[in-house]
């Protein structure tokens, strides 16, 4: 296969990665369904060890069995930004009783359909360690020096073939020929 073919190509799976990712993966600061949560506690091992990247989806309901991430229903000192627990008990109009996998006893709290942030569709196991590096400023600022200069020589090597086409041919001197006692060039 030739480049341009090959480049249309990658460019094609690239956008249909990227129309995925804005309809399915999308996080919910840009408004899109999708929560990510990293798991730093032992309350869900195994299912769910230290460090596991959790992707959560809201659903239109939930059922018992499902892991779940979730705002705490108190504003006290137990208040964490998101906690990630099996539901174990309840019903949406009741509010659900949840409990950690590696838990011996249910929470202390019901959770209301209201706090419920989305189910656990996805878990990658050992990513908090680099998504920590990749969100370091050392990181994104590399990264941004390196789109920049990707961007300005891959400009340069493109414009170079359209700027050299525009100036003026020159014609190389040819060899001395003389002609009757005088001396001119072709």
């Amino acid at each position: 296969m030739t480049r341009p073919i090959l480049a249309r190509r990658a460019t094609l799976w690239l956008a249909i990665a990227f129309i995925g990712w804005a309809l399915y993966l999308r996080p919910t600061i840009l408004g899109g369904p999708a929560s990510y949560v990293l798991v730093t506690g032992s309350s869900m091992e195994p299912t769910l060890a230290p460090d596991t990247l959790v992707v959560a989806l809201a659903q239109p309901q939930y059922a018992v069995g499902d892991v779940v991430v979730f705002h705490l229903p108190t504003d006290g000192p137990a208040a964490a930004p998101l906690v990630i627990h099996r539901i174990a008990d309840g019903s949406a109009e009741q509010g659900f009783r949840t409990r950690g996998d590696n838990m011996a006893h249910m929470d202390p709290w019901l959770v209301g359909p209201a706090d419920v942030v989305g189910k656990s569709v996805l878990a990658v196991p050992h990513m908090a360690p680099a998504l920590i590096l990749a969100r370091s400023p050392i990181m994104l600022a590399s990264l941004l020096a390196g789109v920049a200069t990707y961007l300005m020589l891959g400009w340069a090597f493109h414009a170079a073939p359209h700027a050299a086409e525009s100036l003026p041919t020159l014609r190389r001197p040819g060899p001395i020929r003389r002609v009757a006692g005088s001396a001119r060039r072709l």
